[in-house]
């Protein structure tokens, strides 16, 4: 595989880390064997090394696993932050929300406290609750359709044809585009 000048001296920066997988490894070492500027570049970043680890002083050595469990019993005893909010310490902006909301609900209870004596339901002293709805309007001009509730008549005379009827809708909607107006109605 062809790489690149800059594919080639990240792989060989990996190289002289020592962190390449094997297949890696192998592809790297062919190419140095075959390629003279390959392995030019290989002895500058040996050099490169060499001067680095040369003028740093050596890491101390750290028992990572005992630190990673000071870490872990340090935070397994800590006390979670506790946030809290002031009133006071917030900036006009908020108060003023909170003095609009205030006085939203201020305004509907005033609003429907004098709504009362026009509502639907009244209470009285002994604890009972009189609901009044709507009532039937009786119909001042003459009837359009009349509308019974049962078997037709020719299905009366004769009980048993009425047992074979079976009422069953012809079209059986599934889904609808919008909701339905009721809350009761809504399809899940």
């Amino acid at each position: 595989m062809k790489m690149s000048r800059d594919e080639l001296e990240y792989a060989i920066s990996q190289y002289v880390d020592g962190v390449l997988s094997p297949l890696e490894l192998r592809s790297l070492e062919e190419r140095l064997a075959t390629d003279v500027e390959a392995r030019e570049l290989l002895a500058e970043y040996r050099q490169l090394d060499a001067s680095i680890r040369s003028h740093v002083p050596a890491m101390p050595a750290i028992a990572w696993d005992r630190f990673a469990s000071q870490i872990n019993d340090a935070v397994a005893t800590a006390e979670p932050p506790v946030k809290t909010y002031k009133i006071f310490g917030m900036n006009w902006v908020g108060r003023m929300a909170i003095a609009a909301a205030v006085l939203c609900v201020v305004s509907i209870s005033i609003f429907f406290a004098n709504q009362r004596g026009n509502s639907p339901i009244k209470s009285t002293d002994t604890g009972i609750v009189a609901v009044t709805g709507p009532s039937v309007e009786q119909s001042t001009g003459p009837a359009v359709a009349e509308i019974s509730i049962g078997p037709s008549p020719s299905i009366a005379q004769n009980w048993r044809v009425g047992e074979e009827v079976v009422d069953r809708p012809t079209v059986v909607l599934i889904d609808q585009a919008k909701p339905a107006g009721q809350d009761g109605d809504s399809i899940y």
